[in-house]
């Protein structure tokens, strides 16, 4: 199971809390007033390198079983989404308790069709904003990107059984049009680099930073996991990801449409790629995890890093609607809390930051571990022959995959 690889797991804490650096206000408005820009949104290139990696690996080690693959997707994907979405359905009725034209209502709320329609597209990996864009789903763009992936995922594998190729043949045949797929997007960057622009399909695949989950699927792939053993894996993935850190926030900001920014989508976007394949590689070859040996510090430290990542799913799902529900108290209680930057951002991170965290882990413990337990259960009653022992476990169900 992939989680008992404890680095990829910090990986994933250190991911998700740049994430949420970058969708709190006080570290937005910090970044912006030092004019630097806010690098957190590359916790979402993070996460996708680790998905292509993680769904990769599990998938090679359970002999490209579909059946296996769509089981614990359902189970692992979808309990934490019913969760999100009733914690969205309170925030739309709250703030559409306000009267039509309401700020409130504006930004949080909108019509019950408007609500299941955006509802619908979530469940789906559908989710494109047109059916509108509550705050509330801010984040779920993203979890589009993953459950194409999955779909796209599912394919191949139901046709490699029905044509029973092997699992050496598919393996091969998704090594090769991962290869393909990330030499035409590395083009495609380059392209934009020299003033140029790149529409439609290949256009929509460079938005949704495919070839981040390319280089992953890569990784596990073509690269055995001892490749990069080192004697300080910790310096390393910390200075791969300070470096691209600095090359984002040095950098232009990126756009809120889907506009090419020459720098960003030509250049630092392939350097991010670079770096975070260098970090996740480094992460593979060292499985035990970062500081876990260390001084009593150094093991604290670690072992936060993974409670993080283990809750980083529900995390990510929740954070958004926890922020919404924060808002709309402080404004019920006096809308000056909210209007001041500072002293909202300061508000929003005291209240906002602990309850998402305190949210997420009854979440995990309560929903997404057993959910998880009862897909492994499952899948050991009716497909005992598709899914080996070892996942099968309830304990290996406490530090669930991506």
């Amino acid at each position: 199971m992939t989680g008992q690889n404890t680095t990829i797991q910090q990986l994933r804490g250190a991911a998700i809390l740049l994430v949420l650096f970058q969708h709190f206000s006080l570290s937005s408005s910090a970044m912006a007033a030092i004019g630097l820009t806010n690098p957190g949104f590359v916790g979402v290139e993070l996460f996708f390198v680790i998905s292509g990696y993680v769904v990769m690996q599990t998938l090679r080690r359970h002999d490209w079983s579909v059946t296996y693959f769509v089981g614990r997707r359902l189970f692992r994907l979808y309990p934490p989404l019913a969760l999100f979405l009733l914690m969205a359905g309170i925030t739309f009725a709250w703030a559409n308790s306000y009267p039509e034209g309401h700020i409130a209502r504006a930004i949080f709320g909108g019509s019950p069709a408007n609500f299941w329609a955006q509802s619908i597209e979530v469940l789906t990996g559908t989710y494109s904003g047109t059916n509108g864009n509550s705050y509330v789903f801010g984040a779920v763009w993203s979890l589009t990107v993953e459950f194409q992936f999955y779909f796209l995922v599912t394919a191949l594998l139901a046709i490699a059984a029905a044509l029973r190729i092997g699992a050496a043949r598919t393996q091969a045949a998704i090594q090769v049009g991962a290869a393909a797929g990330l030499v035409i997007l590395l083009a495609c960057r380059g392209l934009v680099l020299a003033g140029g622009d790149v529409a439609g399909f290949l256009g929509m695949m460079l938005s949704w930073k495919a070839d981040f989950l390319l280089g992953g699927v890569l990784l596990a792939l073509a690269m055995p996991a001892s490749a990069l053993r080192t004697s300080r894996p910790g310096w390393l993935i910390l200075v791969a990801v300070a470096a691209a850190l600095v090359i984002i926030a040095l950098g232009p900001a990126p756009p809120l449409t889907a506009m090419r920014v020459r720098m960003l989508d030509g250049f630092s976007m392939p350097a991010l790629l670079a770096l975070f394949a260098a970090t996740v590689a480094i992460a593979a070859g060292h499985p035990a995890g970062l500081g876990m040996a260390g001084s009593r510090g150094a093991r604290l430290l670690g072992r936060a890093f993974v409670w993080v990542g283990d809750r980083s799913y529900t995390i990510y799902l929740l954070h958004f609607p926890v922020m919404a529900l924060v808002w709309l108290a402080l404004f019920g209680i006096d809308p000056a809390l909210v209007s001041s930057p500072v002293l909202y951002g300061v508000l929003q991170a005291a209240i906002a930051l602990p309850i998402s965290l305190l949210v997420a882990q009854g979440g995990y413990r309560l929903i997404e571990v057993p959910a998880i337990a009862l897909g492994a259960r499952l899948l050991a009653k009716h497909w005992p022959g598709r899914a080996p022992a070892a996942v099968l476990q309830p304990q290996a169900a406490a530090r669930p995959a991506q």
